[in-house]
């Protein structure tokens, strides 16, 4: 008997240890979950973060970009001057510009990906002013080339003006440009960094 009740004894001793570990194991995966949850909000909140610092940076990029304009297809050339082509692009839409107009002016690196294609003039104006009147007039290149700069000797290809948009907004630019295309939107443009899509002259625009 005495044996029996050792043996009870020793049970519910083992019981009592094990229903006390089973409490640490539960107290223990109850402040995992917590400690869990934490985590995964400090994450979250951190993403966030990281995604608005990289929002902030992009549109402080882009405040950079603010008096600048790309003028494309105008090929490289040797002792090229740059300026002086900027004045003459100008002077195709009716907009006199100044040497002095113009802060700094040069071809960007050739893009690999793009071939047979020149690459822009990158011009920074002194003048916000300045850069909207060229930007503005951009319309009236429809039927321009190089040769009216002078340049149809080297090659003929048609003068376009854009924004100088940030990476991210080029890329969102182009993926614009491929709905635009998809949906058969009529028009597609900058202003200030932002990109809109019309789909024709009665419809209302849509901002990115």
């Amino acid at each position: 008997m005495e044996g029996l009740v050792k043996s009870v004894e020793f049970i519910s001793a083992k019981y009592d240890e094990l229903l006390i570990k089973h409490q640490y194991i539960e107290e223990m995966s109850t402040e995992l979950v917590k400690e869990n949850q934490l985590l995964k909000k400090q994450v979250f909140d951190l993403q966030n973060q990281s995604e608005q610092m990289c929002v902030n940076f992009n549109e402080l990029e882009q405040y950079d970009r603010w008096d600048c304009l790309e003028i494309q297809g105008i090929p490289v050339q040797e002792d090229e001057d740059t300026d002086a082509l900027v004045c003459s692009a100008g002077n195709l839409v009716n907009v006199n510009i100044k040497a002095e107009d113009i802060s700094i002016s040069h071809h960007l690196k050739s893009n690999p990906t793009a071939r047979n294609q020149s690459p822009a003039i990158i011009t920074k104006f002194v003048r916000h002013s300045m850069r909207d009147k060229l930007y503005h007039a951009r319309k009236y290149l429809k039927e321009k080339s190089t040769k009216d700069v002078g340049l149809g000797r080297i090659s003929e290809e048609k003068i376009y003006i854009a924004e100088s948009l940030t990476r991210k907004n080029k890329i969102l630019f182009n993926k614009c440009l491929e709905i635009k295309k998809s949906l058969n939107y009529k028009y597609i443009w900058t202003n200030q960094g932002n990109i809109y899509l019309r789909r024709d002259s009665s419809s209302p625009h849509l901002r990115s």
